[in-house]
């Protein structure tokens, strides 16, 4: 039994990386806004990341259905984790600023 449960282990692991991936996939991908309607500063989205506690509900349910502003809070988020683990500063990326597309497929396990 003991070898069954190990089995089955990467097993669980690899399906939850899966769906991890094809949720990542779907939100950054299927909800397009591409004149940005109602999305958020961005400073409402960094402070989604920075301090989640003080973040307005309004702009996570925006977030979950915006691919654009998703992928600017994905974004944050693999910054954010980067800036932890270095102990560096984290600044708004020039163009982020202007509320233009950032891809981050690729970044933080979105995938493309």
């Amino acid at each position: 039994m003991a070898n069954e449960n190990q089995a089955e282990r990467p097993k669980k692991g690899f399906l939850r990386e899966k769906i991890r991936e094809i949720a990542r996939k779907h939100f950054a991908d299927d909800f397009p806004n591409p004149v940005r309607r109602g999305c958020p500063p961005i400073s409402e989205i960094t402070l989604l990341e920075d301090k989640p506690l003080e973040g307005k509900d309004w702009v996570l349910r925006h977030i979950s259905f915006c691919s654009l502003c998703y992928r600017d809070f994905g974004y944050f988020l693999h910054s954010g984790r980067k800036k932890r683990s270095s102990g560096r500063k984290f600044s708004v990326p020039p163009g982020l600023s202007t509320r233009s597309r950032i891809d981050i497929r690729g970044v933080g396990g979105v995938e493309g």
